[in-house]
């Protein structure tokens, strides 16, 4: 079986008609021209100004002083709760003073651990260049594991040790709140 050679000037000709590129006076030095846009293609639509997508229902609005009711469209973000649910989720939020008493136990249960654990690495290597004490290498995995572990702990203990209760500010290590709250968050995941 024989195979036919195509010129590449023929196969260069193809290339350039798919992919819109023109050859002719108003070419570049290699020949070519930017691409032009076909008659095919179309201008992108002007993006909309709502955030994602959106689902259109239908809701019975009262008319007022005529009486009845009037079938109305309204559209609303995809996965967004409907009206009457969004009054429920409001309910459940957590308050502001709840959440920065939880940050700023956070910072301090999970900080302080992660800090004296990235403390102890210029200890370990001034232990060693200046006085020469070499400290095993498992050793200095198992501090600093203890000292990142302690963070990850932190983290949970300074959620469940804020008091939850915005009018009550709590003690200051969280000892009874995080008795009082790990029992509610064990039954919310066992409802679960």
């Amino acid at each position: 079986m024989s195979h036919t050679m195509i010129p590449m000037e023929r196969c260069c000709q193809h290339a350039w008609a798919t992919r819109g590129l023109v050859r002719g006076p108003r070419a570049g030095p290699d020949g070519l021209s930017l691409p032009r846009l076909s008659p095919r293609t179309h201008a992108r639509p002007a993006a909309s100004k709502r955030p994602g997508p959106t689902k259109d229902e239908e809701r019975e609005v009262p008319l007022g002083k005529a009486g009845g009711l009037k079938k109305v469209a309204v559209t609303r973000p995809i996965g967004s709760p409907p009206p009457d649910e969004a009054e429920d989720t409001s309910r459940l939020a957590v308050p502001q003073e709840v959440t920065d008493r939880m940050l700023r136990r956070i910072l301090t249960f999970a900080g302080l651990p992660v800090a004296v654990s990235i403390l102890f690495l210029p200890l370990f290597y001034f232990l060693k260049v200046t006085q020469g004490f070499e400290i095993p290498l498992p050793a200095v995995y198992f501090i600093q594991s203890l000292g990142f572990g302690g963070g990850l702990f932190g983290i949970s203990y300074g959620i469940l040790s804020a008091s939850w209760d915005p009018s009550r500010p709590g003690s200051t290590l969280g000892a009874n709140e995080f008795q009082a709250n790990l029992p509610i968050l064990l039954e919310y995941l066992r409802r679960k």
